[in-house]
């Protein structure tokens, strides 16, 4: 592992303490300021320090990864959409292991951290934390930690309700993470593994309307929020024949027929609420429920993102593979995959949070329970 500093003798020195002890590094690091390491700015010193703290918490984290309830039986559990979260643990891919032939390999999924997922929970059990993340505590307060020291501009985003998804030989396929504030994703690669994360720049799902290059059938040249992708679909939303906002399932390739329109400034719609679409301002804030977020109709978002015209970027996909380095990226805006021919079987920890405490189904598609048949969305074949 080579830490890319401007001082080769501030890197030799960091790598030879190896986030041990943070106290003497400090300590050696002043002794030495201005004499051997060169160093011009105080506030260099600081994010040199700050670096060292994290590289500790990290190397602290490996060794607690519990791999408790990530044997294979739970696999065909996690990957049924009825129970347990399955249609997002379907997009981690354990049900492509079979087929290649990795019967044997520990693989799943477990979910902890240091607030429950819902506010309701929180008072139901009247307590912050499951028990399981009780017994892991040290195993997140290092998670915690080490993200703070990483991203000092980010501690008033990420001190609170953190909560971690440890993933162990998934085939990630295609997808986005649920919403649940403005805040980032965090992703940590096990030390030796070859795992790589594709991160989609383009579209930018729930903050961009796009317009439908005109491959798919009678929708050319409309436009659309991309609003959420999962394995085999992508969901948009569109505008009916009254002029409201709706939900509209495509195929999953229809993401490659979409081309930018213009970005939703400082806003997020989250979901489809009264005829109306839901926005959430970007900005970090603690809300107990999204049922309070402002509406917008469809016309106005549209022309708020005429205002803001967007091009493609240049590279559509940016690249997530350093082990042991916090990487940091949206992943409710951002489609994000299991890059193909790299090693999958190692462990990562995907750290989110839970500032908007509970979620509404508007910012869901819904099937009627006796025909399956959708209620509040037009599927597009």
């Amino acid at each position: 592992m080579t830490i890319p500093y401007r001082d080769s003798q501030t890197s030799q020195l960091l790598m030879s303490f190896k986030g041990k002890d943070v106290v003497e590094f400090d300590r050696q690091l002043t002794k030495h300021k201005g004499r051997n390491l060169q160093m011009k700015h105080a506030n260099q010193r600081c994010r040199l320090s700050l670096k060292a703290k994290s590289l500790h918490h990290v190397n602290l984290t490996w060794p607690l990864f519990p791999l408790d309830g990530l044997d294979k039986a739970k696999v065909h559990c996690l990957c049924n959409p009825l129970i347990n979260c399955g249609l997002h643990q379907l997009s981690l891919g354990f049900d492509l292991l079979d087929k290649d032939g990795d019967q044997e390999r520990l693989a799943g999924t477990r979910s902890l951290g240091l607030w429950y997922e819902n506010e309701h929970t929180v008072r139901l059990y009247n307590r912050e934390m499951c028990p399981h993340s009780e017994k892991h505590i040290k195993f997140l307060q290092h998670i915690h930690r080490s993200i703070y020291f990483e991203f000092p501009a980010m501690r008033k985003v990420t001190d609170q309700f953190m909560r971690a998804n440890l993933v162990v030989g998934a085939k990630t396929g295609s997808h986005t993470d649920t919403i649940r504030g403005a805040t980032p994703n965090f992703m940590l690669i096990e030390p030796g593994s070859a795992f790589q994360l594709a991160v989609r720049q383009f579209p930018k799902f729930k903050c961009q309307v796009a317009a439908c290059k005109g491959h798919l059938k009678d929708h050319g040249g409309k436009l659309f929020i991309p609003h959420e992708q999962k394995r085999h679909w992508l969901i948009m939303i569109g505008c009916n024949k009254i002029g409201s906002p709706w939900y509209c399932q495509f195929p999953a390739e229809a993401i490659e027929d979409l081309a930018p329109m213009g970005e939703i400034d400082q806003l997020i719609a989250v979901g489809i609420k009264e005829k109306k679409l839901q926005m959430l301002p970007w900005k970090h804030s603690v809300q107990q429920s999204t049922k309070i977020l402002p509406l917008m109709k469809w016309t106005e978002v549209v022309d708020l993102a005429r205002k803001h015209p967007s091009k493609m970027p240049t590279g559509n996909h940016r690249y997530c593979y350093k082990p042991s380095k916090w990487c940091m990226f949206y992943g409710w805006m951002s489609s994000h995959h299991w890059v193909q021919g790299t090693d999958h079987r190692g462990k990562r920890i995907h750290v989110f949070y839970r500032p908007v405490r509970e979620e509404t189904c508007a910012a869901r598609t819904r099937n009627r329970s006796d025909t399956d048949e959708p209620i509040n969305c037009t599927i597009v074949k």
